[in-house]
């Protein structure tokens, strides 16, 4: 019994075992406990509605039984002031905390049992040939300790009801992080624990598309603080609870990840749903500018998951304030292949992009732009002036700004490709960086 609660209820026991009707009501309490339990069973059914509509077999029988304790807690609490008869109390809380019954609903119980079995005191004890000054004199004090008893009651409920959804929660929580750990880090398919626990799940089965998708804030030092985490955790689970997709969302390794699951077509006979990771971009979008996000390509097994947490991740580096949510399907095979080599091609790279760098930034990035717009324009400088929206000759002389700077001729598919190269490695470091 924690004694913060128990205090004020000792100090009401101690008051109220001095008035002379006491033994008297506990004899005529006693007789009565099966018609006043039902009594006060009965008006808890007809006041609060949560108890007469649920569908659980078990809350009604369980609610008449603990009545019944609370009026022998009563009884022996007036007899030899023990507290420790208020131990019956947690382990109901808990087991309609498990049950999901509103603990309001409960609460209510408390304060209808508390002015249902006054009621029933003020008459009984109005009914004993006493002096009218003792008898004004134990109902105020026994009023007084009923308060401080259902307070009591009220309060360790609510604590053990309170720790026990807690407890639920921390345990869903390692159930979600221990399902997500083995989606994306691989399993070893003749293990049976982890096949059951992906077989609960929903995930094995073999119609369903997978997608992964990998989020962090823009500032991805803010992952490292677990409230900040936490809250763009938070928006992202709001944001997705009206898709059509299945989820999982888990903050994994200091990143939020998600795991979107599909069916891929309804039968053999039907259209295949379009891709997964498509359909899942825009609405990913909508998480806002505080958020850089990767999405992998689909998927059509879990053994692949980690495949598609891997291309999240590579298209999560990409991301950045100008494009924030990045698909790896949609990221040049160029620019992937960069990516993917890293640092370890720097030793191997012309040592005048130096100078091509200086003389881009000189000209406000227009080199860059000219050499991807000349890509674009299937290297027709005509096309190329139009996409920039200047005339041809500044082309020209941009082409021949990066041969004198380069020594490579443009208009060589060989050297446009290896200035793209260049060009993209600059962008992609400076990611990194």
């Amino acid at each position: 019994m924690t004694t913060k609660y128990s205090k004020e209820l000792q100090l009401s026991l101690q008051k109220l075992n001095d008035q002379p009707l006491i033994e008297d009501y506990l004899g005529g309490l006693k007789l009565q406990n099966p018609t006043l339990s039902q009594h006060v069973y009965s008006q808890i059914l007809d006041q609060i509605p949560a108890f007469s509509e649920t569908r659980n077999p078990q809350v009604l029988p369980e609610l008449k039984q603990h009545l019944s304790k609370l009026l022998n807690s009563i009884i022996q609490l007036l007899s030899d002031g023990s507290i420790e008869h208020l131990n019956f109390i947690h382990p109901y809380a808990k087991q309609q905390s498990i049950r999901y019954f509103p603990l309001e609903a409960s609460l209510h119980a408390y304060r209808c049992f508390h002015k249902l079995v006054m009621g029933h005191t003020s008459e009984s004890l109005s009914l004993k040939k006493a002096d009218i000054d003792p008898l004004n004199t134990i109902i105020s004090d026994y009023s007084e300790f009923m308060i401080e008893f259902i307070d009591v009651v009220s309060n360790l409920f609510t604590e053990s009801y309170l720790e026990q959804q807690h407890t639920q929660r921390v345990k869903t929580g390692d159930e979600r992080a221990e399902l997500l750990a083995t989606l994306l880090e691989g399993y070893d398919e003749s293990d049976v624990r982890v096949k059951k626990i992906l077989h609960n799940a929903g995930y094995l089965d073999r119609r369903l598309s997978y997608c992964v998708a990998i989020a962090q804030s823009v500032d991805p030092s803010e992952m490292f603080h677990p409230e900040r985490a936490r809250r763009l955790y938070d928006a992202i689970k709001e944001i997705l609870l009206h898709t059509s997709a299945l989820h999982l969302i888990e903050l994994y390794r200091n990143k939020v990840v998600i795991i979107f699951s599909h069916v891929r077509r309804a039968s053999g006979w039907t259209v295949p749903h379009s891709q997964l990771g498509v359909r899942l971009k825009s609405e990913l979008r909508s998480v806002g500018n505080a958020a850089l996000i990767g999405v992998s390509n689909d998927v059509p097994a879990t053994a692949l998951i980690p495949k598609a947490y891997h291309e999240a991740q590579m298209a999560l580096e990409l991301a950045d304030v100008s494009q924030r949510v990045v698909q790896i399907a949609d990221v040049p095979l160029q620019r992937l292949i960069l990516q993917l080599v890293g640092d370890k091609i720097q030793p191997v790279l012309p040592s005048w992009r130096y100078d091509f760098y200086a003389a881009d930034d000189h000209l406000r990035g227009a080199l860059v732009d000219t050499l991807q717009a000349y890509a674009k324009a299937n290297m027709n400088a005509l096309k190329t002036a139009k996409i920039l929206s200047v005339h041809p000759n500044t082309i020209y002389s941009r082409m021949q700004k990066i041969r004198d700077v380069t020594g490579l001729d443009v208009k060589s598919y060989d050297a446009l490709s290896e200035l793209l190269v260049i060009a993209n490695y600059r962008v992609l470091s400076s990611l990194r960086s």
